[in-house]
């Protein structure tokens, strides 16, 4: 379920000589998602928990009802040309791992 913004990771359950390399468990485990980068912060120090516990952002990627109009735009917050949008999975960003 990536949405526009977010990346899918595919790590598969074998090594490259077709050896099972991982517990069995973590190769059927549903696809999830990663924060990333996992220690990001915007340019005023909040974190992606922060957008998510203030309800800056919704997980389809919208501005949400804690962000106030006249803070601006998340990319005036960037940082390393990453917004919250791109970044949290909790804005509609971040990362899907797939396990295959």
């Amino acid at each position: 379920p990536a949405t526009i913004g977010t990346q899918v990771r595919a790590i598969g359950c074998a090594g490259a000589d077709g050896a099972a390399d991982l517990p069995l468990q973590r190769c059927e485990a549903p696809p999830y998602c990663v924060d990333s980068p996992a220690a990001w912060t915007d340019s005023w120090g909040d974190t992606c928990k922060v957008y998510n516990a203030s309800a800056y952002c919704t997980v389809v990627g919208g501005y949400g009802p804690g962000w106030q109009w006249y803070w601006g735009a998340f990319e005036d917050y960037a940082v390393g040309g990453r917004t919250a949008f791109q970044a949290c999975c909790d804005c509609g960003g971040g990362v899907w791992v797939v396990w295959r």
